[in-house]
């Protein structure tokens, strides 16, 4: 039983470590990259929401 014990605290230790610790740059690098991707995604919307609204411009002129 201790030895059970012993292995949940070392297990607990490790993962306290890679969320606060040694391991956390992993995860902001993480983070840091998904926030990258989707303000690259944001900025592509943008352009199309620009194109889609010159298209509109453009067939509201010929109607």
């Amino acid at each position: 039983m201790s030895d059970e014990i012993a292995e949940e605290l070392k297990n607990l230790r490790r993962d306290l470590k890679d969320i606060f610790g040694y391991g956390s740059d992993t995860y902001r690098y993480r983070v840091r990259e998904t926030n990258e991707v989707l303000k690259e995604i944001r900025d592509e919307i943008s352009e199309i929401r620009k194109i889609l609204e010159e298209i509109r411009e453009i067939m509201n002129k010929s109607v």
